[in-house]
């Protein structure tokens, strides 16, 4: 019984304390860090008639427009005056850039974080569930090591012949399962959601979207003509959500759900313009893949990745592109 319970305490402590994935964490932070700068920057341009009172939403409507789970007491993180708005929304997006190449994340990865719950508090009307998910995965990514490689960080301890980090710490490592578990609970949760609805459970659930040109961007009218197929998508979709976290938990299952997650997604950005909120759902994707499986990903578009060393060290900050390209 004593073996037994020390084996279950140290599975728990290798599960939580002992999670080092340098090239997934590296990937989920640039696309992240891209995405929101990509969504951001379009609005910087628009920025008076979002977060000011001459704009669409006045200060004192910025809370009550919030649903109700999402509503704080008082605007805990827009502390500004809206007059600031613009100055402060570029720097946020100088906080974000800094993240995207890797240039001190652990500081500016906080200061984008707040600055994002900011916006989003002042005028949540104009924000959708890319900038929910996008906040999460910058929160839980900001706590992690993400900069052993794609950064300059890492290159410049090349450059100067230091050595890599070695390995993760306890922290990186925490939060890099609840950001693997935050995204399994967001799937499974949406898929049971959508059980109260009566027409996921007729299967044509997906047709009510396919078929409303206001929500797609092409003509899909062809599929009234085959709705044996648009009933098999439904259903798809929902096993694909409830089930998971449970194929995450499987070796077998855990690879082929990934890419069809991946076709999934990328079928909702090119059907409905959802690329925001599609490519920040895919850049969890790549903590779930080993190094090695991230390797094998780029070896098929004849992408070559550096390798760290046993002890954990980086070699190399950036990715190697091969000649055949």
């Amino acid at each position: 019984m004593k073996n037994r319970l020390v084996g279950w305490w140290q599975s728990w402590n290798q599960f939580w304390f002992e999670f080092h994935r340098p090239w997934g964490f590296a990937l989920a932070r640039v696309q992240v860090a891209a995405t929101m700068l990509w969504l951001y920057s379009v609005r910087q341009f628009a920025n008076m008639e979002s977060f000011s009172e001459q704009g669409l939403v006045p200060r004192a409507m910025a809370l009550p427009l919030m649903m109700e789970s999402y509503r704080p007491p008082f605007a805990w993180f827009a502390l500004w005056p809206d007059s600031m708005a613009p100055m402060i929304h570029l720097l946020f997006l100088v906080a974000l850039l800094m993240v995207l190449i890797g240039a001190g994340a652990r500081i500016w990865g906080p200061l984008a974080w707040v600055l994002h719950m900011g916006f989003l508090q002042r005028n949540y009307s104009i924000l959708f569930g890319a900038d929910v998910l996008l906040g999460l995965s910058l929160f839980y990514l900001m706590f992690t090591r993400s900069e052993e490689h794609l950064s300059v960080r890492a290159w410049w301890r090349r450059r100067q012949g230091s050595p890599g980090l070695v390995g993760g710490n306890a922290v990186s490592s925490a939060f890099g399962r609840l950001l693997m578990i935050q995204l399994m609970a967001l799937y499974a949760y949406t898929g049971f959601e959508k059980l109260k609805g009566a027409s996921w459970w007729d299967g044509t659930a997906l047709w009510t979207v396919l078929g409303n040109p206001q929500m797609v961007i092409t003509d899909m009218a062809f599929l009234r003509h085959f709705a044996f197929l648009v009933s098999a998508m439904t259903f798809a979709t929902l096993i694909f959500e409830i089930y998971f976290p449970a194929a995450m938990l499987s070796p077998r299952l855990r690879k082929p759900w990934l890419l069809a997650g991946v076709l999934f997604h990328l079928g909702i950005a090119a059907l409905m313009d959802l690329w925001t909120f599609s490519l920040g759902m895919l850049a969890i994707y790549w903590i779930f893949l080993s190094d090695d499986e991230i390797r094998r990903v780029f070896s098929f578009f004849r992408v070559k990745l550096s390798r760290s060393s046993g002890k954990g060290e980086s070699e190399s900050g950036v990715i190697r592109f091969e000649t055949s390209l």
